[in-house]
């Protein structure tokens, strides 16, 4: 099952959509820095709040997909 770390719980409608289609981490950390060890074999993550940056991006080996809702990507 592929692995989603998500910096901060979802709204209830986006919880329903992963739950048993995957597992999930909620960090409740917003700084990659902090949570690199999650980082290392996720196939996604869900930034709600924070950021990561490169070096953290370039650790996370199985990483395919950076998922940013709301508005904007700086924090990317």
């Amino acid at each position: 099952m592929k692995k989603v770390v998500i910096s901060h719980r979802l709204y209830e409608d986006g919880m329903k959509l992963l739950e048993g289609n995957v597992d999930i981490k909620i960090t409740n950390n917003g700084n990659a820095e902090e949570i690199e060890s999650d980082l290392v074999d996720a196939d996604a993550f869900i930034i709600r709040i924070g950021h990561i940056d490169r070096k953290s991006i370039m650790k996370a080996r199985n990483l395919k997909v950076i998922a940013r809702p709301g508005v904007g990507v700086d924090n990317v």
